[in-house]
């Protein structure tokens, strides 16, 4: 009897134990892909007023944020009101103002959204990124009424940390912060990894 019942019980720990037939392993989950800079649109209210803002000064606008989870950056996305060319993205590591990658999106029409991709960008949750844009024309967002916007602010798998921009005609990190406005229309796409 006492043999059975040490068969019986070995027998469940080893079914336990066993995954399902089927099962995909960690390293071989896929997660959907993310925009988190329409989360953060909604998220902050910044939906609710847009206008256009055609030839202007060239500034480079940008967004800091923190991923939650281990990822890569696969794409970039840009949507200006006039069309342009040779528009330059930056992706900056935003603690030692580094630059980690520089996409030229060669040609964006007017009002369209253009996606760029690119060899992907591994990014690692709890480190300080930014995503910038340089261009001489772009959409202001703002709330309603022109209220102040309470940074950090969840973007799914994102804390979008601040908005800010840097004038000067080289490549430069945009820490001048804003707290009632974004302009600009640069992001990404993400895609989580395991």
């Amino acid at each position: 009897m006492k043999n059975l019942i040490l068969l019986l019980t070995l027998a469940g720990c080893l079914l336990a134990s066993c995954k399902k037939s089927g099962e995909p392993d960690e390293k071989d989950k896929s997660y959907p892909e993310e925009r988190p800079l329409q989360a953060y649109f909604q998220n902050s209210g910044l939906d609710q007023n847009i206008e256009e803002f055609p030839d202007m000064r060239d500034t480079e606008l940008g967004l800091r944020f923190t991923p939650k989870v281990k990822g890569k950056i696969t794409a970039v996305t840009v949507r200006l009101p006039q069309s342009s060319t040779s528009v330059r993205v930056t992706i900056w590591n935003a603690t030692t103002k580094h630059v980690l990658r520089t996409i030229i999106v060669p040609t964006v029409v007017a009002a369209e959204e253009v996606i760029q991709t690119f060899d992907a960008l591994s990014i690692e949750p709890g480190t300080n990124y930014a995503i910038s844009i340089r261009s001489d024309n772009w959409y202001h967002r703002e709330k309603s009424p022109r209220a102040a916007i309470a940074y950090p602010i969840n973007a799914g798998n994102f804390l979008i940390q601040g908005y800010g921009w840097g004038s000067g005609s080289g490549q430069t990190f945009p820490d001048e912060d804003t707290f009632d406005y974004y302009t600009g229309e640069a992001g990404f796409i993400f895609q989580q990894m395991p």
